[in-house]
Formats: structure tokens, C-alpha cells, sequence
């Protein structure tokens, strides 16, 4: 697979943490994993039946914690 450079802006202190956890060369690796289990979590939600945006945003904070949308997901953050 060919790959090209982004630039994003992470949380400092997530970033370093999981830098620090999977060390500096394997960090595209980590990210890039975490992007396609998202990938799939989302198709995997297109298929299912439309919940509503209050309902979606309770299931998200049950599994994450404090996060309301989807960090990987357009115009998701966390909150």
C-alpha cells in the first residue's frame, strides 16, 4: 500500500502517551490501525438502523468515556 504524509492536529498529551506506549516508529502504525477499526465501526453503523443523534452520542460515551462524536468521523472531536 502506498503512503503519504499528513499533517493533523492531535491532543499533546494522547499523542504522547500512546508515542510513549508504542514507541516513536510504530506511532503511524497505531494511528493508522485506529482509522480503519473507525472505518469499519462507521460502515458497520450505516448498515444498521439510523439512531437517533442523542442515542448515537450516549452509545460513543459509553464506550470512549467523555466522547460525545467521533474523533476520526467529519466534524467530530472530542468535547
Amino acid at each position: 500500500m502506498a503512503t503519504k504524509k499528513y499533517t493533523v492536529a492531535q491532543p499533546e498529551e494522547l499523542a504522547e502517551e500512546i508515542r510513549a506506549e508504542v514507541g516513536r516508529g510504530a506511532f503511524s502504525a497505531y494511528v493508522t490501525r485506529a482509522m480503519e477499526r473507525q472505518r469499519e465501526h462507521d460502515r458497520l453503523e450505516t448498515d444498521e438502523e439510523p439512531a437517533s443523534p442523542g442515542r448515537r452520542d450516549a452509545a460513543d460515551g459509553a464506550e470512549a468515556g467523555t466522547v460525545r462524536s467521533s474523533p476520526l468521523s467529519p466534524g467530530g472531536g472530542r468535547r
